[in-house]
């Protein structure tokens, strides 16, 4: 009797190769923590502050309602969350844009209506999904109408005893003192137990601008603004990016306070509305990543947008003297140099830390974005 041959069993199968469900390749690749679908394991190829698109990881993580759900760890089925749908509210086209773009594997059905934007002083339509607007005193206003100047400095031009414990109370009475002190208190026990005292440091100095010259932490529960400090701080260092260290998500900053994530998100966007902030802050840019940031860097000469960093030194000396960048970038570059011929290793950027105390706070004015967590 002759031998069955085993291989006859496998005369007609397809080896399946796994893919990534975005753009097909199958070099490298990780299942999506968020719904288990393989995708491209590329996320530490992004250079931060560069825009880019080209990481499928990042792109489902960030800019989908599947990713957005998962980070934010609402219960059920992303498609029929209703948390989403609601935190997403204000800008509903964003809320659509994430459920049907093309970082999706699987998209919205049925997308609810939404209003289109328009700039408050031309009356161009605005594409919130493609960025390029300002929002101010809850007005959308295009590039073209933007006239904010770029954040030019970031020094406080204070005496170095000016920051002194008795500065702090200068402008508070005795209960916006005792709550500036309860403020301090929580930022500074949960930055011990989860950052760093670098994010201790800036959410200490909001907290003294926010009871300083703001009423509205009268009202509410400390640890429910600490959480908005915390967030809002956050949000403009890329806190809850697993790409950026220290790294903390929304959920896990809101439980550390022992505060819903609605009430959070609600106190953080009143301090950043206040407080004018945006994206790139400069004025809320921890100090070790300055140098990476390019809004502490752009200068307005003569209607020309430049990087000072590309000016004479001469230039850049001038500049630092008034306080309008943290460091020299031209002897900075020659001190590294020298490290690395020195010890033949590589500087890094994080052995020159900046005082916290060259930040500079501007207060007044409108807000400047209303943004998605």
């Amino acid at each position: 009797m002759a031998k069955k041959n085993k291989n006859l069993k496998l005369k007609g199968r397809k080896r399946t190769i796994n893919k990534c469900g975005l753009c097909g390749d199958t070099t490298r690749l990780m299942l999506t923590e968020c719904c288990g679908q393989w995708i491209c394991d590329d996320e530490d190829t992004y250079v931060p502050f560069s825009y880019s698109r080209d990481s499928c990881s990042r792109n489902h993580r960030r800019f989908t309602l599947c990713g957005y759900h998962h980070n934010e760890e609402h219960p059920g089925r992303w498609q029929d969350c209703q948390k989403c749908k609601d935190e997403l509210s204000h800008e509903m086209e964003m809320y659509v844009w994430l459920g049907t773009n093309e970082y999706n594997f699987e998209k919205l059905e049925n997308p609810p209506s939404f209003k289109l934007t328009y700039c408050s002083d031309c009356g161009r339509r605005i594409v919130l999904p493609d960025g390029g607007y300002t929002i101010k005193a809850k007005k959308y206003i295009c590039s073209d109408c933007d006239n904010v100047e770029m954040p030019s400095f970031i020094g406080r031009d204070i005496d170095e005893d000016e920051c002194d414990e008795d500065f702090l109370y200068d402008d508070m009475d005795d209960k916006m003192s005792d709550i500036f002190e309860d403020l301090v208190d929580l930022t500074d026990a949960f930055c011990e137990k989860n950052l760093d005292e670098s994010y201790a440091d800036i959410c200490e100095e909001m907290a003294e601008c926010i009871c300083s010259d703001f009423d509205f932490v009268r009202s509410g529960r400390a640890k429910s603004w600490a959480s908005g400090i915390v967030h809002a701080i956050g949000m403009v260092n890329f806190l809850s990016d697993p790409s950026f260290e220290p790294y903390i998500s929304s959920g896990d900053i809101a439980k550390g306070f022992g505060v819903s994530q609605g009430t959070m998100t609600s106190k953080s966007k009143i301090i950043r509305d206040e407080l004018d902030m945006m994206p790139f802050d400069p004025n809320w840019t921890l100090p070790e990543m300055m140098e990476d940031n390019p809004l502490v860097w752009m200068f307005e000469t003569d209607g020309i947008i430049m990087d000072i960093r590309d000016a004479p030194v001469e230039v850049q000396e001038a500049a630092f003297e008034d306080g309008l960048i943290p460091f020299v970038p031209s002897k900075r570059k020659k001190v590294q140099s020298d490290a690395v011929e020195s010890s033949g290793t590589e500087a890094g950027s994080g052995n020159i830390r900046f005082p916290v105390e060259q930040r500079k706070f501007e207060m007044e004015g409108p807000s400047l974005f209303d943004d998605l967590d």
